[in-house]
């Protein structure tokens, strides 16, 4: 979490439009990007129980947030990414 905080505050104007968590595990950057007003945030990791987890937790707080599961050096991103 305070690994995605510091990332956060590198982007000017605190701007963060859509996010990508990679190796997401169970979602703390991505919680951390919400929380700041990050739009969209897709999750992937190869551990599809963890990004149930971030979901569930993620969820609770009223955030939306896309999981996938995945191999990160496999994957193809559908556009652009702030983070």
């Amino acid at each position: 979490y305070q690994q995605g905080l510091s990332l956060i505050n590198e982007i000017p104007n605190g701007q963060i439009g859509r996010v990508l968590d990679l190796c997401s595990g169970p979602g703390a950057m991505a919680f951390a990007a919400l929380q700041h007003g990050a739009r969209e945030v897709i999750a992937l990791d190869s551990n599809m129980k963890a990004l149930r987890l971030a979901a569930e937790v993620i969820g609770r707080y009223g955030f939306p947030i896309t999981i996938r599961k995945g191999d990160a050096l496999k994957m193809q991103a559908e556009g652009e990414f702030d983070l």
